[in-house]
């Protein structure tokens, strides 16, 4: 079984992972995360229409979204200072704790991490939209914070959402400055995108069926087409990031991360 190549359409394949690159950067580039969200669902339909199951294509979406993201977080990260120090500690805990367990699901039946992804992205969803980011608010706590960054790394490390999705609003809502929030969630992503695109490639190595340039969980292919055009459109939409209107932005950022996932779980449901 190839994949973008065989029986298949290589044009529609290969203009599906083009779109999928282009949407993540453009919102990463634009509000600063929520690239993951959109290659992950992207992937997964790409591969299932390439002809792999459920629990292939599911594996390989989330270990080839580590791997496109992690230059998007190398890009995030060079146009910020280092972020809240108090956060490291339990963001490096997370981060221990994510590459084990992600040894562990990625062992797990295709169906429950489709279903794990889709629940942290919903939760991302409902975050993205209640908390405005230009809200005042009164200064959280250390520890509030220490645990959504704990909690946020845990998760993103194991849905490969990257670990800004989730963190950046998470942690604004505890009362982390908005700006603090972004920053440390753009160097929280490095090691987390890094260590999942290697835990992909581990925990995979052995796996049967999986399509042509497949190293583990991680599709060379699938990233040579995707992740260059998401690198490329995240710094082009990070210049006009000022000019568009937040709150409208992030509606339609939510409502396409809301299709993307509804079309993933159809399309195993369904």
């Amino acid at each position: 079984m190839d994949f973008l190549s065989g029986s298949n359409d290589l044009g529609t394949l290969g203009l599906g992972l083009l779109m999928a690159g282009a949407a993540a950067g453009l919102f990463s580039g634009v509000l600063g995360r929520g690239a993951g969200l959109i290659l992950v669902p992207a992937l997964f339909l790409v591969a299932r229409s390439a002809g792999l199951s459920p629990d292939s294509a599911i594996h390989v979406a989330v270990g080839t979204s580590f791997l496109c993201l992690v230059p998007v977080a190398l890009l995030h990260a060079s146009r910020m200072k280092p972020g809240v120090r108090r956060l490291v500690l339990p963001v490096l805990a997370g981060l221990v704790l994510a590459i084990g367990l992600t040894l562990l699901f990625h062992s797990l039946n295709g169906i429950v991490l489709i279903y794990i992804f889709a629940a942290a992205a919903l939760a991302t969803v409902v975050l993205t939209v209640a908390v405005d980011p230009a809200r005042p608010r009164a200064e959280g706590r250390g520890l509030a914070a220490a645990i959504v960054a704990f909690v946020g790394t845990l998760v993103s490390g194991l849905t490969g959402l990257g670990g800004t999705a989730l963190t950046t609003p998470s942690l604004i809502a505890t009362g982390v400055p908005s700006k603090d929030a972004a920053t440390a969630a753009a160097w929280f992503a490095i090691p987390i995108t890094i260590a999942g695109a290697v835990a992909a490639l581990v925990s995979g190595w052995d796996a049967d069926g999986l399509p042509r340039y497949s190293y583990g969980y991680v599709n060379l292919l699938a990233f040579g087409v995707a992740a260059p055009v998401a690198f490329a459109t995240n710094l082009i939409a990070a210049h006009y990031a000022d000019a568009l209107e937040a709150k409208k932005l992030r509606l339609l950022f939510a409502a396409f991360v809301v299709f993307s996932v509804a079309r993933m779980v159809w399309s195993v449901v369904g």
